[in-house]
């Protein structure tokens, strides 16, 4: 079977209390990282909801639970009200497949 190499661009929300993981939640996905990009720093549709500090995007080929080699992280700023692009957190260092 001939697979199709476009990727997505799962956009999953996590909480995260210092160095203790709480929901999670899979927002959707997009075809252009630019697009799911400018969903998380733009907050649309409210997507921290109070409580999920931490968004990923994360690039997708089909098949079944890969590993992603494009992962950008994003932390809720309480300042500015708004996501920020961050290093991967430590707590994620040994993770992979965010939106399973």
């Amino acid at each position: 079977m001939v697979m199709s190499e476009t990727p997505i661009y799962m956009i999953t929300g996590y909480e995260l209390h210092g160095n203790k993981l709480g929901d999670k939640v899979n927002w959707g996905f997009y075809y252009s990282f630019e697009e799911a990009e400018k969903i998380v720093l733009n907050n649309w549709t409210d997507l921290y909801e109070g409580c999920y500090n931490i968004m990923i995007v994360e690039e997708l080929l089909p098949g079944i639970v890969n590993n992603s080699k494009k992962i950008s992280f994003y932390q809720w700023n309480n300042n500015s009200k708004c996501y920020e692009f961050i290093n991967r957190p430590e707590i994620f260092k040994r993770s992979c497949c965010f939106f399973c």
